[in-house]
């Protein structure tokens, strides 16, 4: 029996991007690429066997369609906001959530991304972060290379570049220095997350 999933397409600055929604919640935003869509079905193989898509506007496409359309304003809006179903094994869904944890403007190596959950092989952090189903919303964009590049992005690199920037990190000149501050908020009476301490 084959699951229906339901997808939307979406306009940006950085072309279009195909968001798929099971009904309970995002299980992928990608760009409409075909070496990306192929990735992408493979991926979601691996827990619908037998799938097919359906253009509908549910629930969580339309609360992905609102974070998009804000985030490209310059809003920078939670990804709380958009309610996800990832499918991924269970190291991969750490590693997404340590994602989730790096504030915006600033970026984290693979290693203090591994360090924030005690893992210490940096070469399997960067393969699940090579296998996070949801762009942008789950920013592996912020993650580069120990020595301060880069290094590689399913979008590309250029697309890359233009993220970190809009978020307020400068790429230019000094490797690690975000040209725009911003922190997650620590509530009074509580500690760092893994992932804050981590690249503070």
């Amino acid at each position: 029996m084959k699951t229906t999933l339901h997808r939307q397409d979406f306009a940006t600055k950085l072309g279009p991007l195909m968001a798929v929604s099971s009904g309970k919640g995002l299980c992928a935003l990608e760009f409409m690429e075909k070496d990306r869509m192929i990735l992408l079905a493979n991926r979601l193989r691996q827990k619908h066997t037998s799938f097919e898509y359906e253009d509908r506007l549910d629930a969580p496409l339309d609360a992905a369609g609102k974070w998009i359309a804000d985030y490209f304003l310059g809003l920078f809006p939670s990804p709380a906001m958009v309610p996800l179903d990832l499918i991924g094994t269970q190291f991969e869904q750490s590693v997404w959530n340590a994602l989730l944890e790096i504030p915006l403007g600033k970026v984290a190596t693979y290693g203090e991304v591994g360090r924030s959950f005690a893992c210490t092989s940096a070469r399997a952090v960067g393969n699940a972060v090579g296998s996070n189903p949801l762009s942008i919303v789950v920013p592996c964009h912020r993650v580069i290379g120990a020595n301060g590049t880069l290094t590689g992005y399913g979008g590309g690199l250029e697309r890359k570049r233009w993220l970190l920037e809009h978020e307020g990190f400068s790429v230019a000149g000094t490797k690690r220095t975000s040209r725009v501050e911003r922190r997650v908020a620590v509530p009074a009476g509580r500690t760092a997350t893994g992932m804050q301490a981590a690249i503070k």
